[in-house]
């Protein structure tokens, strides 16, 4: 139970920011709470693009462990049960990958020439 207002009203805030979060699709918030929709059974990630859910209908959770025990499942768009870089560090890892391969490839091809 709630022992001050000071901690009600946080809650509130946070409930909000979470909210503006979902509204703008904030990449940004991934990670750090996912939000459960009670009328669908389906939580996602706050950068979701599925149809925003009307806001009485709505739960957040810190953990997606923790939206799946109460009882909702993963959502298949943004598959908020998994781990996701964001955008700019995928793609900087997977050039880094190819430029690895492509080393590797030019030193095999090189070696067979001595």
């Amino acid at each position: 139970m709630r022992n001050t207002v000071e901690e009600i009203k946080q809650e509130t805030l946070d409930e909000e920011q979470y909210w503006q979060a979902v509204l703008t699709r904030n990449v940004l918030a991934d990670g750090t709470f996912v939000v459960a929709v009670r009328t669908t059974g389906i939580y996602c990630r706050p950068s979701c693009p599925a149809r925003h859910p009307y806001r009485e209908h709505v739960t957040f959770f810190r953990l997606p462990e923790e939206a799946s025990a109460a009882g909702f499942r993963p959502c298949r768009r943004c598959h908020p049960d998994q781990v996701q870089l964001h955008e700019p560090q995928a793609e900087l890892i997977e050039r880094i990958k190819l430029i690895w391969m492509l080393h590797c490839i030019l030193l095999i091809s090189a070696s067979s020439f001595i």
